[in-house]
């Protein structure tokens, strides 16, 4: 996944996109090394999906542990408003990658 998406965090990023990274432990044999290149990057120990915020004002997510199960995208300010606390509560309380 790392690096697929790689080159296009690479342009992000050379653009002055802040990136917020969060992967769950198990994921810590990804190649987190040129991640964190790009992005800051913080590890959880149990994730229950993923998804992306974009400037505040969409949102995608991902349920579903092992597979995603539904997928949402949204541009209702409710919902993209939750996502980016419920993200931000997630990070807050994530470590560092070691």
């Amino acid at each position: 996944v790392v690096d697929l998406v790689l080159p296009l965090l690479q342009l992000l990023h050379s653009a002055d996109v802040k990136i917020l990274f969060m992967v769950s432990r198990q994921a810590t044999a990804w190649n987190l090394k040129e991640l964190e290149k790009v992005a800051e990057v913080r590890v959880r120990d149990q994730m229950l999906g993923g998804g992306a915020i974009v400037d505040g004002k969409e949102a995608i997510l991902f349920l579903g542990e092992d597979k995603p199960t539904l997928i949402i995208w949204s541009n209702h300010i409710g919902l993209v408003q939750f996502a980016k606390d419920y993200f931000q509560h997630l990070w807050d309380s994530s470590k560092e990658v070691d």
